[in-house]
Protein backbone atom coordinates (compact mmCIF):
# COMPACT_ATOMS: atom_id res chain seq x y z
CA UNK A 1 0.00 0.00 0.00
CA UNK A 2 1.05 3.32 -0.74
CA UNK A 3 1.86 5.74 2.12
CA UNK A 4 -0.97 7.91 3.04
CA UNK A 5 -3.52 5.48 1.25
CA UNK A 6 -6.22 3.49 2.93
CA UNK A 7 -7.65 0.84 1.10
CA UNK A 8 -11.63 0.32 0.53
CA UNK A 9 -12.72 -1.12 3.65
CA UNK A 10 -15.25 -4.31 4.10
CA UNK A 11 -18.79 -3.10 3.57
CA UNK A 12 -17.23 0.28 1.64
CA UNK A 13 -18.98 0.46 -1.67
CA UNK A 14 -16.20 -0.49 -4.64
CA UNK A 15 -14.56 2.26 -6.40
CA UNK A 16 -14.27 2.74 -9.98
CA UNK A 17 -10.63 1.99 -11.24
CA UNK A 18 -10.24 6.32 -11.70
CA UNK A 19 -11.14 6.74 -8.55
CA UNK A 20 -8.02 4.41 -7.26
CA UNK A 21 -5.84 5.87 -9.28
CA UNK A 22 -6.39 9.47 -8.94
CA UNK A 23 -6.30 8.45 -5.15
CA UNK A 24 -2.89 7.09 -5.28
CA UNK A 25 -1.64 10.03 -7.59
CA UNK A 26 -0.86 7.60 -10.39
CA UNK A 27 -2.71 9.69 -12.95
CA UNK A 28 0.67 11.45 -14.02
CA UNK A 29 1.76 9.68 -17.50
CA UNK A 30 -1.43 8.21 -18.14
CA UNK A 31 -2.93 6.93 -21.31
CA UNK A 32 -6.13 5.59 -21.26
CA UNK A 33 -8.60 4.32 -18.33
CA UNK A 34 -11.24 1.93 -19.39
CA UNK A 35 -13.72 0.30 -16.68
CA UNK A 36 -16.98 -1.77 -17.42
CA UNK A 37 -18.00 -0.80 -14.07
CA UNK A 38 -18.05 2.57 -14.67
CA UNK A 39 -21.20 4.06 -16.21
CA UNK A 40 -18.91 7.05 -18.06
CA UNK A 41 -16.90 4.38 -19.16
CA UNK A 42 -18.99 1.98 -19.96
CA UNK A 43 -22.92 3.41 -20.91
CA UNK A 44 -25.46 1.83 -21.66
CA UNK A 45 -25.56 1.50 -25.38
CA UNK A 46 -22.55 2.87 -26.12
CA UNK A 47 -20.56 1.04 -29.52
CA UNK A 48 -16.92 2.11 -27.54
CA UNK A 49 -15.40 1.34 -24.79
CA UNK A 50 -14.95 5.24 -23.46
CA UNK A 51 -11.55 6.11 -21.53
CA UNK A 52 -12.30 8.20 -18.60
CA UNK A 53 -8.43 9.19 -18.30
CA UNK A 54 -8.79 12.58 -19.94
CA UNK A 55 -6.47 11.53 -22.80
CA UNK A 56 -8.93 10.83 -25.41
CA UNK A 57 -7.99 6.94 -25.90
CA UNK A 58 -11.43 5.43 -26.71
CA UNK A 59 -11.61 2.02 -28.24
CA UNK A 60 -13.75 0.52 -30.73
CA UNK A 61 -15.96 -2.61 -29.85
CA UNK A 62 -14.94 -5.27 -32.06
CA UNK A 63 -13.21 -3.58 -34.90
CA UNK A 64 -15.22 -0.54 -36.65
CA UNK A 65 -17.78 2.12 -34.67
CA UNK A 66 -20.59 0.06 -36.30
CA UNK A 67 -21.71 -2.94 -34.86
CA UNK A 68 -20.06 -6.59 -36.19
CA UNK A 69 -18.98 -9.75 -35.00
CA UNK A 70 -16.35 -8.93 -33.43
CA UNK A 71 -17.65 -6.87 -30.95
CA UNK A 72 -17.35 -7.25 -27.35
CA UNK A 73 -20.62 -7.99 -25.29
CA UNK A 74 -21.49 -5.76 -22.32
CA UNK A 75 -22.99 -7.84 -19.16
CA UNK A 76 -24.14 -6.42 -15.99
CA UNK A 77 -25.84 -2.86 -15.16
CA UNK A 78 -24.25 0.24 -16.08
CA UNK A 79 -22.09 1.88 -13.36
CA UNK A 80 -22.78 -1.17 -10.65
CA UNK A 81 -18.75 -1.76 -10.40
CA UNK A 82 -19.18 -5.08 -9.59
CA UNK A 83 -17.42 -8.36 -10.78
CA UNK A 84 -20.84 -8.95 -12.62
CA UNK A 85 -19.75 -6.08 -14.92
CA UNK A 86 -17.73 -7.04 -17.66
CA UNK A 87 -17.01 -7.43 -21.34
CA UNK A 88 -17.16 -11.23 -22.86
CA UNK A 89 -15.98 -12.82 -25.99
CA UNK A 90 -16.80 -15.61 -28.05
CA UNK A 91 -13.55 -16.43 -29.20
CA UNK A 92 -13.09 -13.94 -32.01
CA UNK A 93 -13.73 -10.57 -30.03
CA UNK A 94 -11.47 -7.89 -29.52
CA UNK A 95 -11.55 -3.62 -28.75
CA UNK A 96 -9.69 -1.90 -31.14
CA UNK A 97 -7.85 1.38 -30.47
CA UNK A 98 -10.39 4.24 -32.59
CA UNK A 99 -8.19 6.03 -34.44
CA UNK A 100 -3.90 5.73 -35.91
CA UNK A 101 -1.88 4.96 -33.08
CA UNK A 102 -0.69 7.31 -31.08
CA UNK A 103 2.68 8.16 -30.81
CA UNK A 104 2.99 6.23 -27.32
CA UNK A 105 1.65 2.85 -29.04
CA UNK A 106 3.75 3.30 -31.56
CA UNK A 107 6.81 3.03 -29.10
CA UNK A 108 5.90 0.22 -26.93
CA UNK A 109 8.41 -1.85 -28.94
CA UNK A 110 11.10 0.83 -29.69
CA UNK A 111 14.26 2.14 -28.01
CA UNK A 112 14.13 3.78 -24.34
CA UNK A 113 10.38 2.65 -24.40
CA UNK A 114 8.67 3.85 -21.17
CA UNK A 115 5.23 2.75 -19.90
CA UNK A 116 3.02 0.50 -17.72
CA UNK A 117 -0.55 -1.25 -17.84
CA UNK A 118 -2.50 -3.10 -15.36
CA UNK A 119 -6.13 -5.68 -16.17
CA UNK A 120 -8.16 -7.41 -14.91
CA UNK A 121 -9.69 -10.08 -17.03
CA UNK A 122 -10.92 -14.17 -16.49
CA UNK A 123 -9.84 -16.37 -19.25
CA UNK A 124 -12.44 -19.10 -20.08
CA UNK A 125 -9.21 -21.38 -21.55
CA UNK A 126 -5.31 -20.73 -21.17
CA UNK A 127 -3.59 -19.02 -23.93
CA UNK A 128 -4.36 -16.06 -25.74
CA UNK A 129 -3.22 -11.95 -25.67
CA UNK A 130 -4.42 -9.29 -23.26
CA UNK A 131 -2.92 -6.39 -25.41
CA UNK A 132 -1.16 -5.86 -28.62
CA UNK A 133 0.11 -3.95 -31.75
CA UNK A 134 2.38 -6.98 -32.84
CA UNK A 135 0.03 -9.32 -34.31
CA UNK A 136 2.13 -13.18 -35.22
CA UNK A 137 5.11 -12.62 -33.56
CA UNK A 138 6.54 -14.35 -37.03
CA UNK A 139 5.94 -11.22 -39.24
CA UNK A 140 5.06 -8.10 -37.13
CA UNK A 141 6.56 -4.96 -34.97
CA UNK A 142 5.15 -3.62 -31.83
CA UNK A 143 4.79 -5.91 -28.38
CA UNK A 144 2.05 -8.21 -27.34
CA UNK A 145 1.27 -9.59 -24.02
CA UNK A 146 -1.03 -12.26 -22.66
CA UNK A 147 -0.26 -15.28 -21.53
CA UNK A 148 0.64 -18.86 -23.11
CA UNK A 149 -1.17 -22.40 -22.83
CA UNK A 150 0.77 -23.30 -19.35
CA UNK A 151 -0.72 -19.83 -18.23
CA UNK A 152 2.48 -17.93 -18.33
CA UNK A 153 2.52 -14.38 -18.87
CA UNK A 154 4.28 -13.60 -21.60
CA UNK A 155 5.65 -10.49 -23.05
CA UNK A 156 7.07 -9.92 -26.58
CA UNK A 157 8.88 -7.43 -28.24
CA UNK A 158 9.38 -7.46 -32.13
CA UNK A 159 11.72 -5.77 -34.72
CA UNK A 160 11.57 -5.89 -38.26
CA UNK A 161 10.68 -8.88 -40.32
CA UNK A 162 9.40 -10.27 -37.61
CA UNK A 163 12.50 -11.11 -35.24
CA UNK A 164 12.58 -10.54 -31.38
CA UNK A 165 14.19 -7.93 -29.07
CA UNK A 166 12.41 -9.43 -25.53
CA UNK A 167 11.06 -12.53 -24.66
CA UNK A 168 10.36 -12.99 -21.22
CA UNK A 169 7.39 -15.09 -19.58
CA UNK A 170 6.63 -15.26 -15.66
CA UNK A 171 6.77 -18.21 -13.26
CA UNK A 172 3.55 -17.63 -12.03
CA UNK A 173 0.61 -18.77 -14.11
CA UNK A 174 -2.65 -17.26 -14.70
CA UNK A 175 -5.52 -19.21 -13.62
CA UNK A 176 -8.76 -20.35 -16.03
CA UNK A 177 -12.43 -19.72 -14.87
CA UNK A 178 -11.53 -16.84 -12.51
CA UNK A 179 -10.90 -13.42 -12.53
CA UNK A 180 -7.01 -12.63 -12.88
CA UNK A 181 -4.63 -9.54 -12.31
CA UNK A 182 -1.88 -8.79 -14.28
CA UNK A 183 0.36 -5.76 -14.27
CA UNK A 184 3.61 -4.68 -16.53
CA UNK A 185 6.05 -1.66 -15.83
CA UNK A 186 8.95 -1.37 -18.00
CA UNK A 187 11.78 1.28 -18.58
CA UNK A 188 13.73 0.19 -21.10
CA UNK A 189 16.79 2.14 -20.63
CA UNK A 190 17.02 0.68 -16.94
CA UNK A 191 18.56 -2.62 -18.01
CA UNK A 192 18.27 -5.19 -15.30
CA UNK A 193 15.31 -5.00 -13.28
CA UNK A 194 13.43 -2.93 -15.42
CA UNK A 195 10.85 -4.99 -16.48
CA UNK A 196 8.17 -5.73 -13.48
CA UNK A 197 5.59 -8.30 -14.28
CA UNK A 198 2.69 -8.68 -11.81
CA UNK A 199 0.29 -11.88 -11.98
CA UNK A 200 -2.22 -12.02 -9.41
CA UNK A 201 0.13 -9.99 -6.54
CA UNK A 202 3.22 -12.07 -7.33
CA UNK A 203 6.00 -10.23 -8.58
CA UNK A 204 8.75 -11.10 -10.63
CA UNK A 205 11.53 -8.77 -12.10
CA UNK A 206 13.67 -8.67 -15.78
CA UNK A 207 15.64 -7.29 -17.67
CA UNK A 208 14.15 -4.40 -19.58
CA UNK A 209 16.66 -4.07 -21.99
CA UNK A 210 15.50 -4.60 -26.16
CA UNK A 211 17.99 -5.86 -28.20
CA UNK A 212 18.73 -3.88 -31.53
CA UNK A 213 14.76 -2.44 -31.14
CA UNK A 214 14.00 -0.91 -34.61
CA UNK A 215 12.61 3.02 -34.95
CA UNK A 216 9.96 1.39 -37.09
CA UNK A 217 6.02 2.12 -35.87
CA UNK A 218 4.02 -0.79 -34.74
CA UNK A 219 2.81 -3.32 -37.49
CA UNK A 220 -0.90 -3.18 -36.11
CA UNK A 221 -3.26 -0.52 -34.01
CA UNK A 222 -3.16 -1.22 -30.40
CA UNK A 223 -6.33 -4.11 -29.60
CA UNK A 224 -7.22 -4.47 -25.96
CA UNK A 225 -8.48 -8.77 -25.65
CA UNK A 226 -6.13 -9.79 -28.51
CA UNK A 227 -2.43 -8.87 -29.73
CA UNK A 228 -2.99 -6.75 -33.16
CA UNK A 229 -4.27 -7.50 -36.35
CA UNK A 230 -7.35 -9.51 -34.46
CA UNK A 231 -5.10 -12.38 -33.71
CA UNK A 232 -4.91 -14.12 -30.77
CA UNK A 233 -8.11 -13.19 -29.30
CA UNK A 234 -9.20 -14.17 -25.73
CA UNK A 235 -11.11 -17.71 -25.61
CA UNK A 236 -14.76 -17.99 -25.91
CA UNK A 237 -16.52 -17.32 -22.54
CA UNK A 238 -13.30 -14.76 -21.34
CA UNK A 239 -14.43 -11.87 -20.00
CA UNK A 240 -12.57 -7.87 -19.54
CA UNK A 241 -13.21 -5.92 -16.68
CA UNK A 242 -10.90 -2.60 -16.47
CA UNK A 243 -7.49 -1.67 -17.54
CA UNK A 244 -5.42 1.38 -17.30
CA UNK A 245 -1.98 1.82 -19.44
CA UNK A 246 0.45 4.69 -18.82
CA UNK A 247 2.43 6.28 -21.80
CA UNK A 248 5.34 7.60 -19.80
CA UNK A 249 5.19 6.35 -16.53
CA UNK A 250 7.14 3.10 -15.59
CA UNK A 251 5.10 2.12 -11.96
CA UNK A 252 7.02 0.63 -9.16
CA UNK A 253 6.15 -2.74 -7.81
CA UNK A 254 4.58 -1.29 -4.61
CA UNK A 255 2.14 0.81 -7.30
CA UNK A 256 1.41 -2.00 -9.15
CA UNK A 257 0.61 -3.97 -5.76
CA UNK A 258 -1.18 -1.23 -4.36
CA UNK A 259 -3.26 -1.37 -7.35
CA UNK A 260 -3.85 -5.14 -7.67
CA UNK A 261 -4.29 -4.69 -3.74
CA UNK A 262 -7.30 -2.10 -3.99
CA UNK A 263 -9.47 -3.06 -6.71
CA UNK A 264 -9.06 -7.19 -5.63
CA UNK A 265 -12.43 -6.98 -3.29
CA UNK A 266 -14.57 -5.77 -6.72
CA UNK A 267 -13.73 -9.16 -8.70
CA UNK A 268 -14.04 -11.18 -5.14
CA UNK A 269 -10.30 -12.61 -5.45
Amino acid sequence: MLPGIALPQAGVRNQSLLTILAQFNLMTGIGLILDAGDKNSAPSGATSWLDVSGAGSNFFLGTTSGADATDPTFNGTAGRLSDAEYFSGDGGDFFTYSATNLTWMNSLHKDNALFSGVFWFYPATLGGAIFGTLGSTATGIGVRYGFDSLGAATFYVNRAGGTTSLLYSTTNVITTNTWNFVGISINEATGAGGLIINTNGNTETATSTYSSPTTSNASFTLQLMAGGNNLIPLANGSRFGCCAMWQSRALTSAEITSIYSATRKRFKV
